[in-house]
């Protein structure tokens, strides 16, 4: 009695397994490597676009006044960079470290969250931290 049991407990687990393998395969009755549609996806991950107003661009210059992260050229790593010439779509110089844009002002206009910013000189750089390209420039003079 206990050994018809225990083979109709083994059929049941069988037949089980067997049930499950056959859900899992693909119903088309394709087998191989699964191939992915469409073109290849690039790993290059790209801030959004920045369109600031008037506006926003002046809060963000209160925001960095306020802000001691000016780059010294009397530090020796910064040197380097003393002659750089800032430019939209200009790579940031390696000297030259970005900072995250404050909190406060993150808040009010998050498309700056994917952003850094580098106070150089009598400018504000708005730099894309992912390929340290230079998005904007902003004077920190009357303007």
């Amino acid at each position: 009695m206990q050994r018809l049991l225990h083979h109709t407990i083994l059929a049941c687990a069988a037949l089980t397994c067997m049930m499950s393998m056959a859900a899992a395969e693909p119903s088309s009755g394709k087998t191989g490597p699964v191939q992915q549609q469409g073109g290849p996806v690039s790993q290059k991950q790209a801030a959004p676009p920045l369109n600031l107003s008037d506006d926003q661009r002046q809060q963000i210059r209160q925001a960095i006044a306020a802000r001691d992260t000016s780059v010294s050229f009397a530090l020796k790593t910064a040197k380097p960079a003393q002659n750089f010439a800032p430019a939209i779509h200009a790579k940031l110089p390696t000297a030259l470290k970005p900072h995250p844009f404050p909190r406060p002002l993150v808040y009010k206009l998050p498309v700056l969250k994917r952003y850094d910013y580098v106070k150089f000189k009598n400018d504000v750089l708005i730099v894309n931290p992912l390929n340290r390209e230079i998005v904007d420039v902003l004077p920190m003079g009357n303007g």
